[in-house]
C-alpha cells in the first residue's frame, strides 16, 4: 500500500526531534532554585510548578531537574540552551521520557 499523507506527516514530525515534553537538566548547582531554572529558560513559556528539582533518597539535591514544557516544540527550543551556563556551571540538557521524569519525581523533588 502507498504511504498516506498522515503517515508521511507523522514520520516527518518524528524525525524533527522529541515528542516528549520533558527536559532533564544535569550539572545544576545544589543550591539552584526554581526561579533560577525559569530564568535559564527565559523567553520560553514555563510555569514554576512544571520545574521539578531532583532529590536523592536521603533528601539532598541530586544536581538534576526535570522540566515539563507545554509542547514538543518548546522542548526543541529549550534544548538550544544545552551547555549554557547557570551560575558558574554549564548545564547539560537531554530529552527525557515521561516515565523517566515520573520515576525521578517519585524519588523526591522540590
Amino acid at each position: 500500500a502507498a504511504p498516506t499523507v498522515a503517515g508521511l506527516a507523522a514520520a516527518a514530525n518524528a524525525s524533527l526531534g522529541p515528542s516528549t515534553t520533558y527536559i532533564k537538566m544535569r550539572g545544576l548547582p545544589f543550591s539552584v532554585t526554581k526561579a533560577e531554572i525559569l530564568a535559564f529558560f527565559s523567553g520560553i513559556p514555563l510555569a514554576e510548578e512544571k520545574v521539578h528539582i531532583g532529590l536523592l533518597p536521603d533528601g539532598r539535591r541530586s544536581g538534576e531537574a526535570f522540566v515539563d514544557f507545554a509542547t514538543p516544540d518548546l522542548v526543541r527550543l529549550g534544548l538550544t540552551k544545552d551547555r549554557a551556563v547557570l551560575g558558574t556551571r554549564y548545564i547539560e540538557l537531554f530529552t527525557a521520557t515521561t516515565d523517566e521524569a515520573l520515576r525521578a519525581i517519585q524519588v523526591g523533588v522540590i
